[in-house]
């Protein structure tokens, strides 16, 4: 017969505050610390973000945090020491490494962006350029249709003007 051992609500609630507090050892660390089978601590924490959502390390998922907030948090870490990032860090529930991975993507879609309105001045310029060469295209076209439009009429006028006169048209 298997023996199971129950632990109280409190204690559950005690261990689980841990694993969700910042900086928290690993879930094996606590597992052996509180002197409990890693299989039944990670059922707890499973069943426990069942429960409460997607709370992670004591903060609402990274993913939801705005743009704008994550702009705010680099400009505001922007001129701190380690000592202060890493308290401002623990205040708002997030990780030094979330603050270098958003300057990062930032970053990245600046020079994106930098580089896309590089590109977008190029095109414009070529864009013009072939503007131009259309309309002067266009205007030796007409001006074409006109001189082969005036040279058919001629050449109907001498074949008309031999016609009448008598002479051989000569095709």
């Amino acid at each position: 017969m298997v023996r199971t051992t129950s632990y109280s609500p409190e204690f559950k609630d005690q261990l689980l505050a841990k694993v969700f507090s910042p900086g928290a050892p690993k879930t094996m660390e606590l597992a052996k610390q509180a002197n409990i089978p890693y299989n039944t601590l990670h059922t707890w924490i499973h069943k426990h973000k069942k429960i409460v959502g997607t709370k992670q390390h004591g903060h609402d998922s990274i993913r939801e945090i705005t743009a704008e907030a994550k702009l705010q948090a680099i400009v505001d870490t922007s001129t701190m020491t380690e000592l202060e990032l890493n308290a401002y860090c623990r205040k708002q529930g997030i990780f030094a490494e979330h603050l270098s991975e958003w300057k990062k993507q930032i970053m990245t879609q600046f020079t994106s962006n930098k580089r896309q309105s590089a590109e977008d001045k190029k095109y414009q310029a070529e864009l013009k350029v072939l503007a131009a060469e259309n309309k002067q295209l266009k205007r030796e076209l007409r001006h074409k249709e006109k001189a082969l439009a005036e040279a058919s009429a001629l050449l109907i006028l001498k074949k008309k003007a031999a016609l009448l006169l008598g002479e051989d048209a000569g095709d």
